[in-house]
């Protein structure tokens, strides 16, 4: 985390509140702690020998806010590649889902497998004349031969 300086953080609060330094350290004589200051939301105080002083802890120089850079602005090009990339993310997704619906469905369509026993063709996949259906399997006609 990065720490800030003394004069960065007094600037900053000093430039939310809309007063000066002069006018804040008018103020320190009423406190004579830190503790009391802050509750007071004054940022000096006065310490036992008379010295004006900041109302800071060491605590409130770390934790700085964060900054974030501002972003530039995109180019059309580089807009256009970036809606087409998230366009493309997303049509796989909808594509992967959509395949674990299909596999869910074939799963649960599916029954058990039987050893030894053949099961009939409703929809002809092993094609006409498949083993065991009696069909010729077409081609060029034969003559029959004689017993």
């Amino acid at each position: 985390m990065a720490k800030e300086s003394l004069k960065q953080y007094l600037n900053r609060n000093l430039k939310s509140k809309g007063t000066t330094a002069a006018d804040e350290k008018k103020k320190a004589s009423k406190y004579s702690s830190i503790a009391a200051a802050k509750k007071a939301g004054s940022l000096y105080y006065t310490d036992k020998n008379g010295k004006v002083m900041a109302a800071v802890y060491a605590g409130d120089l770390t934790s700085a806010p964060q900054v974030r850079p501002k972003a530039r602005p995109l180019s059309e090009k580089q807009f256009v590649a970036a809606e087409n990339k998230k366009l493309r993310e997303a049509e796989a997704a909808r594509k992967a889902k959509k395949l674990e619906e299909a596999k869910k469905y074939l799963e649960s369509k599916r029954k058990p497998d039987v050893k030894g026993k053949r099961r009939a063709d409703p929809l002809n996949l092993a094609g006409p004349g498949g083993r065991g259906t009696g069909l010729n399997k077409g081609g060029m006609a034969r003559k029959k031969k004689k017993k």
